[in-house]
């Protein structure tokens, strides 16, 4: 048997409250589930999916296997569905009780959920079924992961009518499993294959199980790492491309650098040349005019 995740508020007064509560009325009783390993899997799906679906609703309590003390003048008066569902609760309050006070909580919860065993399938159509509707559980499903050997169906669902529980209506899905409405959670509860599903007709799809839940979060971290593991290739491939260009860019600058050098070579031997070629022509006028000198001294 577990209790309520409990916030505990540190005061004195609060703390000798929740103890003399204890002593008259234990959040637990240290025995497992009656059928435990038969139960206790589908147990933790099912209000996985329920604490997904209201984990940012207002007042919404989901719990299972808890303590429900519906008797304040009578410790022994306590009954623990495999799960429930309450609307409109202090949460805080429940949190710090441990366990489920009726007188202090103020009601019953809205919608509560067996899992057929061997051991307890008998007590759940008679006892509890009565206990419930007594106590004002809005609705009151049974659910047989064997499809019936426990409870002679695989899921059935009641509503609360004038004091009454009506069956809910029977349906089947496209697939061929058994659906039913509940109008408190707005889903469809179905069953197929051995397992309770949670169909939401607003969004067309099914609440996912802790397990598709997992598997969607490691699917997104895959992605993740695929898209960053992208990115950096994206970067590597961009940085190689830039250095390719600054590569070619400085190749090309000392290209043009060396053909400057070259031209500028080639225009300094065409200025040494044509500073020859003029060295040349004046040193053959020189001879020329001192070639006529001699001749006019010869004929004077």
């Amino acid at each position: 048997m577990t209790t309520l995740k409990a916030k505990h508020r540190a005061t004195p007064v609060a703390d000798a409250e929740r103890r003399a509560l204890w002593a008259m009325y234990p959040p637990e009783d240290g025995i497992p589930m009656p059928d435990a390993r038969y139960q206790f899997p589908y147990f933790v799906d099912i209000a996985a999916i329920l604490r997904t679906r209201y984990a940012d609703a207002e007042g919404v309590l989901v719990g299972g296997n808890n303590f429900i003390y519906y008797d304040e003048e009578d410790s022994d008066a306590s009954i623990a569905p495999d799960c429930f569902v309450a609307f409109g609760m202090d949460l805080d309050q429940a949190e710090d009780d441990g366990a489920f006070y009726l007188w202090r909580l103020g009601k019953m919860p809205d919608f509560v959920l067996e899992i057929g065993s061997a051991s307890t399938s008998r007590r759940d159509r008679t006892f509890k079924f009565s206990l419930y509707r007594r106590l004002g559980a809005l609705e009151y499903w049974m659910f047989d992961p064997s499809g019936g050997n426990h409870y002679g169906f695989p899921l059935r669902g009641y509503r609360l009518v004038n004091g009454e529980y009506e069956a809910i209506e029977i349906h089947s899905g496209q697939d061929g499993d058994i659906r039913l409405r509940s109008d408190l959670l707005g889903l469809d509860l179905c069953w197929g294959d051995g397992n309770l599903r949670f169909y939401d007709p607003a969004t067309g799809e099914y609440l996912r199980t802790p397990q598709e839940s997992e598997a969607a979060y490691l699917e997104s971290q895959a992605a993740l790492t695929r898209s960053e593991a992208a990115r950096i290739e994206s970067e590597v491939a961009l940085t190689q491309s830039e250095y390719a260009r600054q590569t070619a860019e400085s190749e090309r600058q000392a290209a043009q650098s060396e053909l400057a050098q070259s031209e500028a070579a080639r225009q300094a031997a065409q200025s040494e040349l044509a500073q020859s070629e003029a060295a040349r022509q004046a040193a053959q006028s020189e001879i020329e005019n001192l070639r006529a000198k001699i001749e006019r001294l010869r004929n004077s």
